[in-house]
């Protein structure tokens, strides 16, 4: 099992029929424009979601695996997840939409990602995706 992307977006949602939708994907940075006349230490509330795909390179068995996501906000973990990764029959991509989560700041940070697959508490692939969450003040309040 190896992890070949983590994909950040507003909103991603696993849909009939074994399809997809995925809307608001950003890329390396996320610019959130507020009035400059804010309040410095205003709390903003951003809510993210996250695809993260998976390859099957090897196994027979994907249920032997478990896949744990960690988020944080500069040095601050604020999200831990983790399940066993199972699937009918045999496939050879898995797509697991990451529930949304939200998170507030008050100045310019880093969100980072992490996923971790493991089997028998053993790492066999990591990923991480970086995010520039960018406040800028400087907008005006029309």
């Amino acid at each position: 099992m190896i992890i070949k992307n983590i994909i950040i977006g507003e909103d991603i949602r696993q849909e009939i029929g074994n399809k997809l939708s995925l809307m608001g994907i950003v890329g390396d940075s996320i610019n959130i424009g507020i009035p400059h006349d804010a309040p410095q230490d205003m709390q903003i509330p951003v809510m993210l979601a996250s695809l993260i795909t998976i390859e099957d390179n090897i196994t027979k068995d994907t249920n032997d695996f478990a896949m744990q996501v960690t988020m944080s906000l500069g040095e601050n973990q604020f999200a831990k997840m983790a399940a066993m990764i199972g699937a009918n029959g045999r496939p050879r991509i898995f797509h697991i939409p990451v529930p949304k989560f939200q998170f507030t700041l008050a100045e310019t940070s880093v969100l980072t990602v992490n996923a971790k697959i493991t089997k028998n508490d053993e790492v066999v692939s990591e990923g991480s995706y970086i995010l520039d969450v960018i406040i800028n003040r400087n907008q005006d309040n029309r």
